[in-house]
Formats: structure tokens, sequence, C-alpha cells
């Protein structure tokens, strides 16, 4: 009893730094946006701090409800276009032979967000402009008679999230599939399963939380993405981020804001609520059975008690019609084989493509930093001025700013991200080690 109450104490002890931070710097604010949510605007943009619910009957109608719905389509594509781009290219790398190979590769994923996210947006902004380079190129090889409209749209807003949290899906499942017993496969090609039976089976199953881990992380930060949106999207891509900025800034309407703060964290906290309670894997003994009882209790709070009447039917069906594709026995290898060489060629052009797509905007970035001209669509010759106007400190004229400038501000940064890594790292471990000694 004393060395359970000691751990405890030892555990608290640890915690109590991210305790502190999580009341000052997250619960406080939030809690200051929960109460202006409930007030509402005066004359001259005053506040009055009398109870009210027209905040949230005004955010739920209308006008912000459409762009509810459009961020959740918008941040739904990214995730599942993440994913089917994000697994092929985690399994890839996981499956290279030498671990030299396989950090090589990783290292390529992640090296490109070592440049400022803001200067990566842009970069799409040259590519998809309607004189950028991917019109001018087009229009050069006679593919196009006019440009295309690319830029302020819906789908430049998606390819945008889409290159900037890719690598947070990658991530998660290369994890998984590290820690995969590939012997696993071998056991299921000797039951008679193909390649793709066995993934389905097999691969596919074990590796679940990494896929999951990756739609959450993918998801979330898609669904109250303001950046992307404000610069790729225009009002066709607006997402509700943008109206938070809006409602926040200028003559806003910060009480409207608040509310619309706060219907988003409910959303995604429910959302992540889902992914703990219900999609968790289980590890105790009566799996099945824990499995069952909490998709019985998901169908009955999403109202569809009748989903297994639904779906057996379905099930039943495509296993009928699975029986008109039996095929004997040497035609099912000859056609295994087949596949087997479609597939590792379709899984190679997808990792290149992802490389070429996560590195496309820094090699543009790079090479039209030797433009001739200040154009950042036409290239105009060779010329290395901008960077003897930085090396000689040229101030006026074409350099908006002078290297001193631009020497303070990266010290700054450097400072500032150096504290951060810091304090990051101590309360950091202080909490890990608390979650992995306490005995609460």
């Amino acid at each position: 009893m004393v060395n359970r109450h000691r751990y405890s104490l030892n555990g608290f002890l640890l915690a109590l730094p991210t305790i502190l931070w999580l009341l000052i710097f997250f619960f406080a604010p939030l809690w200051i946006v929960l109460q202006f949510s409930f007030y509402s605007r005066g004359p001259r943009n005053t506040i009055i701090t009398d109870f009210t619910d027209e905040n949230y009957v005004y955010v739920t109608n209308g006008l912000y409800w459409d762009v509810f719905e459009r961020s959740f389509e918008i941040a739904l594509y990214t995730t599942l276009i993440c994913l089917f781009i994000g697994y092929p290219v985690a399994y890839f790398i996981s499956t290279r032979r030498t671990n030299a190979v396989r950090q090589i590769s990783l290292f390529l994923v992640v090296l490109p967000f070592w440049t400022n996210f803001i200067v990566r947006t842009y970069a799409w902004r040259l590519l998809l402009a309607k004189e950028g380079i991917i019109n001018n190129t087009l229009l050069r090889l006679g593919i196009i008679d006019s440009p295309i409209e690319m830029l302020l749209t819906r789908e430049a807003v998606i390819l945008g999230l889409v290159y900037g949290y890719l690598p947070f899906m990658i991530l998660p499942i290369y994890a998984s599939l590290a820690r995969f017993n590939f012997k696993l496969v071998e056991a299921g090609q000797d039951l008679g399963g193909n390649d793709f039976t066995t993934f389905r089976k097999v691969v596919f199953p074990l590796t679940l939380p990494g896929v999951l881990a990756g739609c959450i992380l993918v998801f979330v930060p898609s669904i109250g993405s303001y950046v992307t949106p404000d610069m790729l999207g225009g009002v066709q891509g607006r997402m509700i981020g943008n109206l938070i900025a809006r409602n926040f800034s200028g003559t806003g309407h910060w009480p409207r804001g608040a509310a619309t703060s706060m219907i988003l964290m409910g959303i995604v906290t429910a959302l992540l609520l889902i992914y703990v309670i219900f999609l968790e894997r289980p590890t105790a003994p009566n799996r099945n059975d824990t499995m069952k009882k909490r998709l019985g209790f998901l169908q009955q709070w999403l109202g569809i008690p009748y989903f297994n009447s639904v779906i057996d039917p379905i099930a039943n069906t495509f296993s009928q019609v699975r029986l008109w594709f039996w095929l004997p026995d040497h035609i099912r290898l000859a056609r295994d084989r087949v596949m087997r060489v479609i597939g590792g060629t379709i899984l190679r052009l997808t990792v290149l493509s992802c490389y070429l797509f996560l590195w496309l905007p820094i090699i543009v970035l790079i090479v039209f930093s030797f433009n001739d001209s200040r154009s950042t669509s036409t290239w105009h010759g060779f010329s290395a001025r901008w960077y003897n106007n930085i090396a000689n400190n040229v101030v006026g004229g074409e350099a908006k700013f002078s290297t001193t400038e631009m020497l303070e501000a990266f010290e700054m940064s450097l400072r500032i991200g150096a504290i951060a890594t810091i304090a990051a790292t101590i309360i950091g471990t202080a909490c890990a080690l608390s979650l992995a000694r306490g005995r609460y």
C-alpha cells in the first residue's frame, strides 16, 4: 500500500508541470472563449455580457453551417487521399531490406517539411496560378488552348492540405508496419492466400492502429485549417477556420467567432472520443465480445439498430458473386503472378509520384531563386543577383529588407525554437514518465 501511494505521488508530481501548462494555456483560454460564446455584440463592437444563445442559433443555420459541411467534406477527402497515398508509401519504406535505405526513404518524406509551411503553400500558388508554371507548361506543349482555373478552388485547397499533412499519415502507418512481423505474410501465403487476400486479412488489420492514428492526425487539423484555404481557396475553398479568423479580426463578431470555435471543438472532441472508445483495438481475451458491445452501442447512438440486417444481405450476395470468379489452380497461380507484377509496378509508381509531389514545390522555389527576373511564373535566365544582394546587404530598390534584418529575424526564430523545444522536451518527458510509471 505504501509503495502504491509513493508511485501515485511520484506520478502526480511528474505530471504536475503538464497539468499546470494545460490549465494556464489551454483550459483557461478555452473557458474565456466559452464565456464569450454566450455574450452578444453591442454598439461600436462592445461586448454585452448578458447570457444568450443567439450565437449558437445563428452559427447552426445558413452560411455558417454550409461552411461547416464544406470543411467536413474537404477534411474527409484530404484524409482519404492521404490514406490511399500514404499507406503504399509507408509499406514501401518498411519493406526495404537495409536500414540505410529505409532511413533515406523516410528522410525524403520528412525533409521538405523543414521548409516554412507558408513558403511551401505559396509555392503551390506559383504552380497553380492562371499564369503559373503548370498552365504555362501546358500551353507551350499545346495540350490546352487557354489557362485552366486551378487556383482559388476547393480542389486547390484539398491539394494543399494533402501536401501539408501527408507525412502525418505516412509516419504512424510506417511505425505500425515497422513493428509488423512479415513472417505472418508468408504463413498466410502458405495457407493458400494470394497477395491481396493476405494483405486484406493479415497486414491491414494488424496495422489498423497506425491507420486510425494517421486519419485522426490528418482529419483534425484539416477541418480547422486556416492558412491553406486562405492562400489557395478563396471564396470557393473557404473553411470554418477562415470564418473564425474573420470574426476575431477588425470589426468582426467576437461572440459569434467564439461560438463557432466551440462547435468546431465539440465536433473534433466527439471524433476523438469515437476513436478512443470504439475504434481502439481491445487487448483483452474477450476481444470479440468487447468489440460487439462497442459497435452495438455505436449503432444505437447513431440510430441504426438494424445495421446487421442491412450489411448481412450485402455480404451474402458478395459471397455468392465470388463463386462466379472461381478459377482452376494453375490459372489462379498465373493470375496471382501477373497481379503481383502489376501491383509492384503500381506501388513503385505511387511512391515515385509521392516523392515528386512532396519535392516539386521545393524544387520550384530553389530554381526560381536563380531567376533573373522578379517573375515567379516565367523563367528569364539564370542569375545569382538575389544572393548577391543578400551577401552585399543591399537595401532599397528590389531588396525589400536588408540582410541584417533577415539575420536578426533568423536569430529570433532560432531562440524561440530552442526555448520551445527545451520546454516541450522537459514537460513532455515528465508527462510520459508519469503515464508510464505512475500507478493511479
